[in-house]
């Protein structure tokens, strides 16, 4: 299917979450490979102020004629068997509601129309009423094929004027109690979309436990952000990583320096994060070189090297570095302290910005910009693993796949090629 096909496919779909009733919500929908998610519909009134056009009006001819009288609403959705119910407050004339009708097609074809100087019932709309909040209504079925309609009504009153489209006829006549009080035009709210770049495709994600899930059931904002994407999700980070290599390492742990399992990362991926630095902080096994440095046994060696095998396995695909969020370890180690090379962890985060910014990748600053501080007692008690301070739970992870879905949002869209 086309581009075009898709937007106005897409179109049709807002059109449809417009004609929703009041309050409604529903879930993620995807459509032709575009995600819209967390719609909610806050107002009935489908008028919309900034979208009529004025000095129009609908002559006989079912023409639109210039007079500085009256106006015409912009394309509003409908569809076959709805009930279309204008109102405005008290004192207008039946010719004061409405002066014409128009339906149009999903191309918006004209369908047909009806127009009358004189009264509302000579266009197939039910009398006006009188009722205490709004006095003068007028209602109508939908014409057979509609997909839009435009109303036409004298300009005069118009931040009164409520035109609402429901799946029920109500009956217009005194005493009505069905009709709302005026409610101003409201767009629909909390909707976000991506194209389809993301939908679809895999992640590949490495890091240390953080990224692994540790005491999350393995599942950690890798996971959460795959699936509010769409994507899947390749995870090859382990518990306790560093980035650079301890050259005298302990017997019984190396620490597995992601340096080294470069080869384990799954370049068959089309995007990858990677989470690493914290336990370079941590463990103090390693010096931090400098820009200079281009070795494994530094930090900065070893983002360098990194970097440039990471831009070879993965040319062309969108690449994310994230510095490591704040931490508070359970031995008094704090992230604002420093370590035994009298260096903080704002000083590993800021080394992997800098070698970033030489490399031209992107780097999401998780340390700057995550949302959750340990040291803060209630963000420790809410979203840590049994308040450790160091690995998120479950709802310290959802934060973080938040901040990263965002992030890759911007990061890439679909282009024409």
């Amino acid at each position: 299917m086309s581009l075009d096909a898709n937007s106005a496919a897409l179109r049709g779909l807002i059109a449809e979450i417009r004609a929703l009733p009041d309050s409604a919500s529903v879930g993620a929908v995807n459509l032709l490979n575009y995600i819209v998610e967390e719609i909610s519909v806050v107002s009935s009134n489908k008028f919309d102020m900034g979208a009529y056009t004025a000095d129009v009006y609908l002559n006989s001819n079912g023409e639109e004629t210039a007079n500085t009288s009256f106006c015409a609403t912009g394309f509003i959705h409908c569809r076959k068997g709805q009930n279309i119910v204008i109102s405005r407050d008290k004192g207008q004339s039946d010719s004061g509601i409405i002066r014409g009708i128009a339906y149009y097609d999903i191309n918006k074809k004209r369908l047909s129309w009806a127009e009358s100087s004189s009264s509302v019932s000579a266009m197939g709309f039910t009398n006006k009423h009188v009722q205490e909040n709004r006095q003068d209504a007028a209602a109508v079925n939908t014409a057979d094929g509609s997909y839009y309609v435009k109303i036409y009504f004298p300009k005069a009153n118009l931040s009164s004027y409520m035109v609402r489209v429901l799946d029920r006829s109500i009956q217009i006549g005194t005493g009505t109690t069905e009709l709302e009080t005026y409610c101003p035009f409201k767009r629909v709210e909390g909707v976000s979309m991506s194209g389809s770049f993301w939908y679809g495709k895999k992640l590949a994600f490495d890091g240390d436990s953080i990224t692994y899930g540790y005491a999350s059931a393995e599942r950690s904002y890798a996971n959460y952000t795959a699936e509010a994407l769409g994507c899947t999700a390749s995870n090859t980070s382990i518990g306790g990583s560093t980035l650079a290599v301890n050259p005298s390492p302990p017997t019984d742990r190396t620490r597995d320096p992601l340096i080294e399992r470069l080869d384990s990362l799954d370049d068959t991926a089309d995007a990858l994060i990677i989470n690493i630095g914290s336990n370079d902080w941590h463990y103090s096994w390693t010096p931090m070189g400098d820009m200079s440095s281009s070795d494994k046994y530094t930090f900065y060696g070893a983002l360098k090297l990194m970097c440039e095998d990471i831009l070879e396995r993965f040319s062309g695909k969108p690449i994310v570095l994230c510095t490591p969020i704040k931490r508070v370890q359970g031995d008094g180690l704090s992230y604002d302290q420093k370590n035994s090379y009298g260096k903080t962890l704002k000083d590993y985060a800021d080394a992997i910005k800098e070698v970033a910014e030489f490399y031209g990748i992107p780097v999401l600053d998780f340390y700057s910009e995550c949302l959750i501080n340990p040291l803060i007692v209630s963000h420790k008690n809410a979203y840590f693993v049994s308040a450790d301070g160091v690995h998120p739970n479950a709802q310290g992870h959802t934060i973080l796949a938040r901040r990263l879905k965002g992030f890759l949002l911007r990061l890439a869209a679909p282009v024409r090629e």
